[in-house]
Formats: structure tokens, sequence, C-alpha cells
């Protein structure tokens, strides 16, 4: 059985995105930088790679600063220094598409009280016991 590796992140976007086209069949790769606020409010720098022809739209669409959301997956580099030989390695995410995320933070406009609908009908669900019984429960 394979293990799942997706990851979804939203953040913004600290570097502007800069496209490359790789190998004899010129794959398009676009690297950018992300920025995600974490617990505590801290926040986290992770490399990005998009690639395909998303990567071609990224490069023009995307700019520092940009709110993203991105369904990827985590990808690994190693190599070996040449300033000390030493091996180093990094986590990135990679990713052949990209959307813009809204921000949904507090707002400082007010608005006008708007009127509530009609509650709806509270939804049920059919559940089944330990012991094989049926129940109807509302939630």
């Amino acid at each position: 059985m394979r293990d799942v590796n997706v990851v979804v992140v939203t953040g913004r976007i600290v570097t502007q995105p800069k496209l490359v086209f790789l190998g004899t069949n010129n794959i398009p790769k676009c690297n950018t930088r992300l920025a995600m606020t974490g617990r505590m409010d801290k926040t986290i720098f992770i490399d990005v790679d998009i690639w395909g022809q998303r990567a071609v739209a990224a490069e023009k669409l995307l700019k520092k600063g940009s709110r993203v959301s991105l369904t990827c997956r985590l990808d690994f580099d190693e190599w070996t220094s040449q300033l000390d030989g030493m091996k180093k390695s990094k986590i990135y995410l990679a990713t052949d598409d990209f959307q813009f995320a809204p921000y949904t933070g507090a707002t400082t406009q007010k608005t006008a009280p708007t009127e509530s609908p009609e509650p709806a009908e509270p939804p049920t669900s059919h559940t089944v016991d330990n012991d094989n019984n049926e129940t109807e429960v509302e939630f």
C-alpha cells in the first residue's frame, strides 16, 4: 500500500516566481517561496516548485504578496555542497496547480446588520451502534 503524500497550504508568495525550462523537452518549472502563519503566529517559509503549464501561468500571474492556496506533495532534494563538501538536503513543496486565495481575516469595515433567513430543518444522521441497533440522530 502506498503512503499518501498530499499537503494543502495557503499562504503568501514572498519571492518573485522564477520560470525555467528543463531537459530536452523544455518542461516548465516555476520556483518561488511561500510564507504561512502557523501556531502561535510563527511564520513558516518553504520553497515551492510549480510544474507544467501552470508554471508558465504562475510566473505571469503570481507576484510577491499574492495569497495562494496549493494542493501539493512534499518532495526532497539532496546534494553535496561545492563549498565545504558536506551533504545537504531540503524538503520543499511540489505542485502542478495553484489557486488565488481570498483573504479571510478580520475586517475593520463595518456593515449593516442583515436579517437572518428562516432556520432550516436540522439534518439527521443514520447510525448503527455496537449491538447493530439502528437509530436516527438529530444534530
